[in-house]
């Protein structure tokens, strides 16, 4: 299904309370301007033209031949960012009613109806994706906040037990039966994400390798063992894997394989112990239909009755 078109202004302003509120931490990368503008339906000028913006902004800090990277600091809350979002808007109606003639009391009361009415109405959920590991839930988290267009919270398989009935839980289809077992049936809202590598990336490493062995490096061992099991049905030589924080794993592999694969949401902090051998990146993305599905429980839980009558009474969190 494709996606819904929007401005760049639209897009800018996502990215940017994104980076300010914490959800993309200093150091993380953005989506290239090829996954921008398939995921906000923009053109690859515009989505260059935003991260511009935003490095004029010192939020991103650009490089030629890889993706933008934080360094702005996101120590706002997500409300006090949207705060300011809200006040920036409104400064062009209050000027405006000025000029029509309208009092303070007359636009504080239209204000208040407008919202009185929307609430009534209409409630955002919040949204959580679970992993069992951090790096991986965050990335998820910045994922989906781009894609969706909204608030996605990161959350491990250990703290879900703090998830609420009108909640919306996504996790990769590998954890659901873990999921569901740990939420317990507090929420009916869980689903299920499909999740591929990028069959570019495969058929490039495919291309590469020669005589092997492969090291495979991701977040962790268990994730590492999913990409081997991936790459097998594809390359046929021997192949080592390790977790990023797998020291002696790491350390067996210098001197040993011809080149390693690693998923762009491992980090590099042991990295060092594979000096010099030649790497290459398998990204992973999450499918579209996915993303719909997600779409349509936001949309399904926040015009419910039910979820409109008990969100006054739960505290923001």
């Amino acid at each position: 299904m494709a996606r819904p078109a929007h401005s760049a202004t639209q897009a800018r302003l996502v990215l940017r309370d994104a980076i300010r509120s914490g959800i993309y931490p200093r150091g993380s990368q953005l989506p290239s301007t090829r996954d921008l503008a398939a995921q906000f339906g923009i053109n690859r000028n515009t989505a260059n033209k935003i991260y511009h913006e935003l490095a004029d902004d010192q939020l991103i800090e650009l490089a030629v031949n890889r993706p933008p990277v934080v360094i702005g600091d996101g120590k706002a809350a997500p409300e006090d960012v949207f705060y300011q979002r809200v006040r920036a808007t409104l400064q062009t109606l209050l000027m405006e009613s000025r000029l029509i003639g309208l009092s303070s009391a007359d636009m504080t009361r239209m204000l208040s109806d407008i919202a009185f009415e929307f609430f009534a109405s209409y409630r955002m959920p919040r949204i959580y994706v679970a992993e069992c590991n951090e790096i991986e839930a965050r990335a998820y988290a910045q994922e989906l906040t781009i894609r969706l267009e909204t608030v996605v919270r990161p959350i491990l398989l250990g703290q879900l037990g703090k998830v609420e009935p009108d909640d919306i839980v996504v996790t990769p289809f590998f954890h659901l039966n873990e999921v569901r077992d740990e939420i317990d049936g507090r929420t009916d809202h869980l689903i299920g994400l499909v999740v591929s590598a990028n069959s570019a990336d495969i058929a490039r490493i495919a291309t590469a390798v020669t005589t092997g062995p492969l090291g495979i490096v991701a977040v962790n061992p268990v994730a590492a063992e999913r990409l081997r099991r991936l790459l097998g049905f594809q390359i046929d030589v021997p192949m080592m894997t390790a977790g990023v924080r797998e020291p002696d794993e790491l350390d067996a592999m210098r001197g040993t394989v011809e080149c390693v694969v690693c998923t762009q949401r491992a980090d590099n902090e042991n990295w060092e112990r594979i000096a010099g051998v030649p790497f290459m990146h398998v990204r992973y993305q999450t499918d579209e239909r996915s993303i719909e599905q997600v779409r349509i429980a936001i949309q399904r839980v926040g015009q419910s009755p039910e979820f409109a009558l008990t969100s006054d009474t739960r505290a923001v969190r």
